[in-house]
């Protein structure tokens, strides 16, 4: 049986819950506020960093799956890679470069895909309208034509 002397003293958490003690199985025995902060700051920093990654790649996934399928409908349709590459480029904004592309494919001329990609983007504008709070608009100049 082991003396409860011997075994290190339990981090006291004084930043965040004063009075706690900390008996998580990697507690040091470190009594100081300061060292036990910077060790929760920086597994906190550590758990926030895995969040951010394991994100970045669902995004990463779903981002690449939509390029390989547009760049296999852009040359299916009639673009060079290097059109659809630059179309992907300019215009990253998934309906339109979707029906830019339908209209070409089909025989329309380029003016009329471009029209109707136009269409297809200004309802992100009216999209938009009601999340103008949300982006701390406040009347400047980024948010005046959001105001007609």
């Amino acid at each position: 049986m082991t003396d409860p002397a011997d075994s290190p003293a339990p981090e006291v958490d004084g930043a965040d819950n004063p009075g706690r003690v900390d008996r998580s199985p990697g507690a040091h025995a470190s009594t100081t506020p300061q060292s036990s902060t910077a060790a929760h700051g920086a597994e906190a920093e550590t758990v926030e960093r895995k969040a951010v990654i394991r994100d970045s790649i669902g995004v990463s996934i779903a981002t690449g799956a939509y390029g390989i399928s547009f760049g296999a409908i852009g040359i299916a349709g009639g673009l060079t890679p290097w059109q659809t590459i630059g179309l992907s480029l300019l215009m990253f904004s998934g309906g339109s470069q979707f029906g830019l592309v339908g209209v070409i494919a089909a025989g329309g001329s380029p003016w009329a895909g471009a029209a109707t990609a136009g269409m297809l983007g200004a309802r992100n504008a009216l999209y938009g309208l009601p999340c103008r709070p949300c982006c701390g608009c406040r009347g400047g100049a980024g948010c005046r034509w959001l105001s007609w």
